[in-house]
């Protein structure tokens, strides 16, 4: 079982968290044969980005953490130009595509201008993606680029974080690991509380906190899974029924979203990390593997489509089904064209350039700095 094997649920599993986003962001304009059940389901969505955080924590530890048992400049900047070519381009051209949207005459006559939603403000920041570094308390223009804002965040002080656990060795104690991740789990709790509401509310304030509190927890879910019993299927299918449980006791109103949701979600993404289970196997097929592949795409365009789909089809009439459908249909034609044409291209370019600057050889500075070179 290697890790490439493993991941392909996890990039599965990030497509279908995409897809929950792109319906609750529909959620107010369903069609009337989705239930109240479904639309309940659907208006969980915003519970996915939790998802994401803890998913990129764990990804990026497991690709990434073995490099800063001691820091270095060259290698600090190789990660985080790598991880910017991977999320910047695509974010900056749907940007664009706002504001090209703004300018259009149709658009501009729209109520949306005379609101948050065309912020310059907010606009500048999320050029350089701090928009919600706590800058801001409104939201406006890609909204769900919020999340990616506050990932830059978490990518920026990974290499302290990934340092501090190997100088506190709790990559290798499991009741160190399983503490630490309590009591990031009451921090999170604490925040939300305090700030009054849920896990999706008062996401200017407290989004920031959030995002870097669960990227933690998936960094320490990494170093536990990495601790599981060789050749052991047990843990997984254990995590798997925990997560289920999770699941039907927050579905039941029990008790509120952060008290249940991330922890419910680490024990989901160490399930689907051993690729030998049904739900894993089944997230790792092809088709479900690729939705996740176009994800980022899918996360990033779907509000412009959304906003689209408003204007030309809701604030026009006919039927409910029809704007569905066209939502549907136009986001996932939105992000194959974006993955293939803007998303790839881009983060290819940007990673080859990043890689080609830190890996050039740096002149001799004459033979004793050669010899003290070698002996390193």
């Amino acid at each position: 079982m290697n890790g490439k094997e493993n991941l392909r649920a996890l990039t599965g599993i990030r497509g279908i968290a995409a897809w929950w986003v792109v319906l609750f962001h529909f959620n107010d304009f369903m069609p009337s044969f989705a239930g109240a059940q479904t639309r309940w389901f659907i208006g969980q969505g915003y519970l996915a980005v939790d998802l994401f955080f803890e998913l990129s924590g764990f990804i990026i530890a497991l690709n990434y953490a073995q490099r800063f048992k001691t820091i270095e400049l060259k290698e600090t900047i190789r990660f985080l130009g790598i991880r910017l070519a991977r999320i910047y381009p695509l974010h900056l051209f749907v940007l664009l595509l706002f504001v090209l949207s703004a300018l259009i005459p149709a658009w501009l006559e729209s109520a949306r201008l005379q609101g948050p939603g065309f912020n310059i403000r907010y606009l500048i920041l999320s050029v350089f993606l701090i928009q919600n570094w706590g800058l801001n308390r409104v939201m406006a223009w890609n909204v769900p680029a919020w999340s990616i804002s506050t990932e830059w965040l978490a990518y920026l002080l990974f290499p302290i974080a990934a340092q501090l656990f190997f100088r506190l060795r709790v990559g290798t104690s499991r009741a160190r690991l399983v503490g630490l991740s309590a009591a990031l789990l009451i921090l999170l709790g604490a925040i939300i509380e305090k700030a009054g509401g849920n896990l999706g509310d008062h996401v200017p304030e407290t989004g920031a906190y959030r995002c870097l509190l669960e990227f933690c927890l998936g960094m320490c879910l990494h170093n536990l899974w990495a601790l599981r019993p060789a050749g052991s299927h047990r843990d997984s299918t254990i995590a798997l029924v925990c997560a289920a449980a999770y699941g039907v006791i927050y579905a039941s109103g029990a008790l509120p979203d952060f008290a249940v949701v991330p922890l419910g979600f680490l024990f989901l993404i160490y399930g689907l990390a051993d690729s030998r289970g049904l739900a894993a196997r089944t997230l790792a097929s092809r088709p479900i593997e690729f939705v996740g592949l176009i994800s980022y795409s899918t996360y990033l365009v779907h509000y412009l489509v959304r906003d689209w789909i408003k204007l030309i089809l809701v604030g026009n009439g006919g039927p409910p089904t029809l704007w569905l459908i066209s939502y549907i249909a136009a986001t996932a034609l939105a992000s194959v064209l974006l993955y293939q044409y803007v998303e790839v291209p881009g983060r290819n370019i940007g990673r080859s350039w990043i890689e080609s600057v830190t890996t050039r050889p740096s002149k001799p500075q004459g033979r004793a700095t050669s010899s003290a070179r070698s002996s390193q």
